[in-house]
């Protein structure tokens, strides 16, 4: 067993490894994803994507094409598109990236959470340090050029 071996052996261990704990987090979600509304099930609908993803994407470049003799994934890979498959691993990131937006602007208090757009909840509470220099250069700005 050469250094390349040794390193695919490793990836498909550590692959199944990830299984495990995708698995195992991916069920602890799945009842509050389905259960609940607000805050809670879109945090766990986020993380359940997300977990998915992982899944899927570690089962399909780690797990399946360690497991398929090279002729058969070079077939396969080819007849496939390619990486088209990647698109649907993206679209189910940006999916619990929605939903995980979606459960921060929920966590915001009522009062002020119309201040703040889906992606401006990222950044809740506003840093204040930013808020007084984004002050004084308008002081300065309408000092000198207003």
């Amino acid at each position: 067993m050469d250094a390349s071996d040794f390193m695919d052996a490793l990836v498909q261990l550590s692959a199944y490894g990830a299984v495990g704990a995708t698995l195992t987090v991916g069920y602890g979600f799945v009842r509050l994803a389905l259960r609940h509304t607000g805050i809670i099930g879109h945090l766990a609908t986020g993380l359940l994507l997300m977990h998915a993803a992982v899944l899927l994407r570690t089962l399909y470049w780690d797990g399946l094409r360690g497991a398929l003799p090279d002729p058969v994934w070079q077939r396969w890979y080819d007849m496939s598109g390619e990486t088209a498959i990647n698109l649907l691993f993206n679209t189910m990131i940006v999916v619990a990236g929605y939903h995980s937006l979606k459960a921060l602007r929920l966590s915001i208090p009522e009062e002020i959470r119309g201040e703040y757009t889906l992606l401006g909840a990222a950044f809740y509470p506003r840093i204040r340090l930013l808020e007084a220099l984004k002050a004084a250069l308008t002081r300065f700005w309408r000092r000198f050029f207003g």
